[in-house]
C-alpha cells in the first residue's frame, strides 16, 4: 500500500462479507494493520541469517554456561558434526585445552570480548589450530545471556608455514612464496 506521504507500507488486512437475512452479500467489513516495521525486522533477520550461514568462519553461540544454542554450518563442518548434533553440547568438549577456553570466556564476561589461538577438536578426536574470538552477548537490559564464538580454522596457514620452513632449510623458500602470492 502507498501511504499519503508516498512511501510504500506493508499492511495486514482481514476482510469478511456482510450478509442480509437471505445470506446475500450486501457489503464487506475489514480491518487493516500497518506491519511495515515487522516486515523490516523480518527482512533484516533473513539477511543476517544468510550472512551467518555463508561466511567461511565458524560461528557458535552458547548460553552463559557454555551450552551450544546455535552453530552455523561452517562451525559444524570444521568440527565434523551436523549442526543439530552440536546443539545442547558443552562447548568446552570441543577444545583440546578446555581450561584455556574457560579462562578466555571469563575474560570475555569481564571485558566484553577475548581473542586467542586455541586448538579445537574434531569429532574423530584430531585437534586443529584456530584463531577464535569470544564476544559477550547481552539482552536489552544489559544482562549477559551468552557468548558468540567466531572461529577461523588455521590448518591451511599452518601447513603453508611448515612447507616454507622445510623448504627454507633447502634454500627453496622463494619458490614457495611465489606459489602463495600467485
Amino acid at each position: 500500500m502507498i501511504a499519503k506521504d508516498g512511501r510504500a507500507r506493508w499492511v495486514l488486512a482481514t476482510k469478511a462479507p456482510i450478509r442480509d437475512k437471505d445470506e446475500r452479500i450486501i457489503g464487506i467489513v475489514g480491518i487493516s494493520r500497518d506491519i511495515t516495521r515487522e516486515m523490516e525486522i523480518y527482512r533484516r533477520a533473513r539477511f543476517l541469517s544468510s550472512v551467518v550461514e555463508q561466511v567461511s568462519e565458524g560461528i557458535a553461540v552458547t548460553d552463559i554456561d557454555g551450552k551450544i544454542v546455535f552453530v552455523n554450518s561452517a562451525w559444524a563442518d570444521m568440527h565434523g558434526y551436523d549442526v543439530n548434533e552440536l546443539l545442547g553440547m558443552e562447548i568446552h568438549n570441543l577444545y583440546s585445552e578446555p581450561e584455556v577456553a574457560r579462562r578466555l570466556e571469563r575474560e570475555t564476561i569481564e571485558k566484553g570480548n577475548a581473542r586467542g589461538r586455541i586448538n579445537h577438536l574434531r569429532r574423530d578426536g584430531r585437534s586443529f589450530p584456530t584463531l577464535t574470538t569470544w564476544s559477550l552477548i547481552k539482552d536489552d537490559e544489559g544482562k549477559a545471556i551468552g557468548i558468540a564464538v567466531i572461529t577461523k580454522d588455521l590448518i591451511d596457514i599452518v601447513r603453508v608455514l611448515r612447507e616454507i620452513r622445510t623448504l627454507g632449510a633447502d634454500g627453496q623458500t622463494k619458490n614457495v612464496l611465489g606459489k602463495i602470492t600467485r
